[in-house]
């Protein structure tokens, strides 16, 4: 009679704990489902700010240089279509000089602007009204032209002027056109230089932080701004073989994760064209710049949660041990209630 009693009396009373268990780890998978959920949202939601912000960067950086390149094209223009004017010829080397490069004086951190011949002799310098004798015929861009039929403006990679001038070591690119005759023959190159200096202007008026990246590179992947350098000599370094430039020139624009292959940082990079040019902007916030309040918060969240979770399992403990109790409570005074009869 006693033995038959007492495993309906267990059965009853161990439902309670099971109930409790259940349902303290279903509040705490839920609590750490809803903070999971809420954090993944904010992460995103700081990558997006800063994804837009990065996009406004570039866009500045993409107007301005736009601007600066057209007003190089537009003297290169301005100055084959003065070449190619046959009166020029019989005025003097003072108004020749005037004519060729009226519109050069608007251009600016120009170097010289020359014009070449079908050799790559200098025919004409914006600096000198006599030009110095010189020859730039294994310069890539004259290369380019005289193997291209293509009119269009081209930029070449970063060089050094080769002068003895204070300047010798500043490094420029140019801007050059090709000069053809009615039936497309090569005639010679009008070529314009820019200072690199003014990319160095242009990153100046920016604040993106610490420990974040400005850069411009071109389709080949040769850097040719970067502010602030993060290795020695690296303008005219070319990184085509780098992951993250070769992801930045095959997608075109932008933006993802990554870790720099040069200082080893977590970075957000956005990267843009700039409009039909041959040249990719790169804005390379840092993560502890992009994520850091985020991390700071998730921290102080998933602190709150983990004691939330631990002190409400804690007291799933407890009040499981007081049903225990109870439990064996009830099955002694059921044993001592079974003993009297």
């Amino acid at each position: 009679m006693i033995t038959s009693r007492l495993p309906q009396v267990s059965g009853k009373n161990r439902r309670p704990e099971i109930m409790v268990i259940l349902g303290s780890s279903l509040t705490v998978i839920a609590i750490i489902s809803i903070v999971t959920f809420l954090l993944i949202r904010e992460h995103a939601s700081a990558q997006e700010a800063a994804t837009r912000s990065a996009t406004t960067i570039a866009q500045l950086i993409d107007a301005d240089v736009l601007r600066t390149v057209e007003l190089y094209d537009l003297s290169l223009q301005g100055l084959i279509a003065a070449a190619q004017r046959d009166d020029l010829k019989q005025v003097s080397a003072q108004i020749r000089h005037l004519v060729l490069f009226d519109r050069s004086t608007t251009a600016r951190f120009k170097g010289d602007i020359l014009l070449l011949d079908k050799h790559g002799e200098v025919l004409a310098d914006s600096s000198l009204i006599e030009p110095k004798p010189g020859n730039f015929a294994d310069r890539d861009y004259f290369q380019t032209h005289v193997s291209s039929r293509d009119t269009g403006m081209f930029i070449s990679r970063p060089f050094k002027p080769r002068c003895d001038c204070e300047d010798s070591n500043e490094w420029r690119i140019s801007f050059s056109r090709r000069i053809a005759s009615p039936t497309g023959e090569f005639l010679g190159v009008a070529v314009a230089s820019m200072r690199l200096t003014y990319f160095d202007q242009l990153f100046n008026t920016l604040n993106i932080g610490n420990d974040s990246t400005l850069n411009i590179i071109n389709d080949e992947g040769i850097l040719l701004a970067q502010k602030p350098y993060l290795e020695h000599d690296s303008i005219g370094k070319s990184f085509a073989n780098r992951p993250n430039i070769m992801r930045i020139l095959r997608e075109g624009s932008g933006s993802f994760n990554s870790v720099s292959s040069i200082d080893g940082q977590q970075r957000l990079y956005t990267f843009s064209r700039v409009g039909n040019l041959p040249l990719t902007v790169i804005v390379a916030l840092s993560g502890t710049d992009v994520f850091g309040a985020w991390r700071r918060t998730a921290m102080v969240i998933s602190g709150a949660a983990g004691v939330l979770c631990i002190g409400l399992l804690w007291l799933s403990w407890l009040l499981c041990r007081e049903l225990r109790l109870r439990h064996n409570a009830e099955q002694e005074l059921s044993l001592l209630a079974a003993t009297d009869r």
